[in-house]
């Protein structure tokens, strides 16, 4: 097939060299005419007439190459077609929001709240909190946070005691959790926050629960058989001191048969004093005779050493058994120290048939038992003076209170020395019993004691 093209540059039209198109430039299908050439170019232009597409939300639509008839249209999907879900505001975090069915919602969902809270003292040192977990929703545990004073207005108001859910996490159970380390004789307010952990943070809800107890006062006491310090506990400013000071020897002097048994310590008695909690106050013990003492708040003497004339008792809190001015055999007798073993009484007097009888000691008239108190432990017994007996278990006894049994003679030859008195009691010394080679057997005095107690 043969076509003819009729020249364009003549009579007066447009020049050739004039034309710029290319084959690009024309419809696939077209012919032109191309600059330069004899030849006509065939059009490679597609031809995408009308183009139409649909978006969704944040989508993109690329235009093609080519020819485009200008009746192609993009149209957006509504956005109702794009967020149709089910969840409703209470399924969405509070604060968090969302597109449900075209329309913009905030979520109310928050922690759930514990249904009850409540604090009790369980020691000086210890409160339990109890709470009611909620029975469904988020709920991780409580923060349980305390101070002194008044309530704490955040979880970082105060102390931070806890967090957890307790010993039982079950829906609707109760749970508890015992808050340590107190301070005894002190009210503490607690307020309890539920929480739940999001996004590695604390998502605390606005419902709290608020709380106080207060710790029991505190109960205790020290004692001291040698010297030390004493540190006021946590919580106490109140103490009772209690004092003994040391017991005497039982007493010796060679020329005497039946010498007289040694003084308990005397005994002193403060209740109520004031202290500071961390205070520290010295403590002395008296030895043998020594002075007890409570820095310079309270002190007791100890009994003085008897030595005066060999059969007399000892004075001091419970006065020391007399013995017997005599190398005779005694039949009876009954010459132990302090009134039914002691408690601050005089030595009862010695019986015998014909001999001479020492004085007993003189007791402090008040009675040696701990603070004073009626059933209080007793301290201070005197020692029981020496005796000439026919059989030794008639010997005479110690005070009760730590003082020490009296040495004996018995007419066969037999002898048996005075016993110590208890160390840690102020008990008074046993007298020596009496020889002929003049040996001193008298027993020592105990040493004193303090003690201190607070709660009482």
């Amino acid at each position: 097939m043969s076509m003819v093209i009729a020249p364009i540059g003549g009579g007066g039209g447009l020049d050739p060299d004039a034309f710029t198109a290319t084959a690009a430039d024309v419809l696939t299908g077209k012919i032109a005419g191309i600059r330069g050439n004899d030849e006509p170019a065939f059009g490679t232009m597609p031809n995408q007439a009308a183009k139409t597409a649909s978006l969704n939300c944040g989508g993109s639509y690329t235009i093609p190459a080519g020819y485009h008839n200008g009746n192609g249209k993009i149209t957006a999907n509504s956005l109702a077609s794009q967020t149709d879900a089910t969840a409703i505001a209470g399924n969405i975090l509070k604060g968090k929001t969302a597109w449900v069915k075209g329309s913009k919602i905030t979520g109310t969902m928050d922690v759930q709240s514990i249904l009850s809270f409540s604090a009790a003292s369980t020691s000086s040192s210890q409160i339990t909190c109890t709470w009611k977990n909620p029975a469904k929703g988020p709920f991780s545990g409580v923060i349980i946070v305390g101070k002194t004073g008044n309530y704490p207005t955040s979880i970082t108001d105060g102390t931070r005691y806890y967090k957890g859910r307790g010993n039982n996490g079950t829906a609707n159970g109760t749970s508890t959790q015992v808050i340590s380390s107190l301070i005894p004789s002190t009210t503490y307010y607690f307020r309890a926050f539920s929480y739940v952990t999001r996004d590695n943070a604390e998502w605390v809800s606005g419902t709290t629960y608020t709380a106080s107890a207060a710790t029991a006062k505190a109960v205790g006491s020290n004692t001291f058989t040698s010297s030390g310090t004493f540190t006021v506990p946590a919580g106490v400013t109140s103490i009772d001191i209690f004092c003994v000071g040391g017991g005497a020897k039982g007493s010796y002097i060679g020329s005497r048969y039946n010498n007289g048994g040694g003084g308990g310590g005397y005994t002193s008695t403060k209740k109520a004093y004031a202290v500071t909690p961390g205070q520290k106050i010295a403590v002395t013990i008296g030895a043998q005779s020594g002075t007890t003492s409570f820095g310079a708040v309270l002190s007791a003497a100890g009994a003085p050493a008897t030595t005066a004339t060999g059969a007399v008792g000892g004075k001091g809190g419970s006065g020391g058994g007399p013995g017997i001015n005599s190398s005779q055999t005694i039949i009876l007798y009954q010459n132990n120290g302090g009134s039914n073993g002691s408690d601050g009484k005089s030595g009862y007097k010695a019986v015998s048939s014909g001999a001479s009888i020492g004085s007993p000691g003189k007791g402090q008239g008040t009675t040696t038992r701990a603070f004073g108190d009626s059933s209080g432990t007793l301290y201070g017994g005197a020692g029981g003076g020496a005796s000439y007996v026919d059989n030794a278990a008639l010997r005479s006894a110690g005070g009760a209170g730590g003082g020490g049994a009296g040495g004996y003679r018995i007419k066969s030859g037999t002898y048996g020395s005075g016993t110590a008195g208890t160390p840690g009691t102020g008990g008074g010394g046993g007298a020596s019993r009496g020889t002929e080679q003049g040996t001193d057997t008298s027993g020592a005095g105990g040493s004193g004691v303090c003690l201190v107690r607070w709660g009482y």
